[in-house]
């Protein structure tokens, strides 16, 4: 087994995340493998790409819903959009327990303030990393 996805694994068991799946890649995402687990109001995505590891990041309650893909935001949006001091995925997995993030993704405030943050930051960027999200 990759000796990296079990750090991630075993950094999240240690952070309290609940691990929700492991999957394989689909052809959409090209990476070796897919990690998703949630904290409180936030559910992460991680995954590897090409050497690369990417975070994206929903409210827990629209990942239980079946949300799609467009419902997923990346971190640099994430951290853009919220002026948070974490820049890299690593840096912003480790705040996902922080109770100001989790505040950030409950249904009250993420509706009204911090969905349209995450919008205003998307609008008109690169549809890799920052696309127009529909939620």
């Amino acid at each position: 087994m990759d000796s990296l996805l079990q750090s991630i694994k075993r950094a999240l068991s240690e952070s309290r995340f609940a691990l929700e799946a492991e999957v394989a890649p689909d052809e959409a995402h090209l990476g070796k493998w897919i990690l998703i687990a949630s904290y409180g109001s936030v559910t992460a995505r991680i995954t590897e790409d090409k050497g690369d590891i990417l975070l994206d990041l929903i409210p827990r309650r629209l990942f239980r819903e079946g949300a799609s893909e467009d419902a997923w935001y990346t971190s640099d949006v994430v951290a853009r959009a919220l002026n948070l001091k974490a820049r890299t995925p690593g840096e912003l997995l480790e705040i996902v327990p922080d109770a100001h993030l989790q505040y950030l993704f409950s249904p009250a405030e993420w509706k009204e303030h911090t969905l349209p943050a995450l919008r205003r930051i998307t609008v008109g960027k690169h549809p890799r990393s920052l696309r127009l999200r529909k939620s």
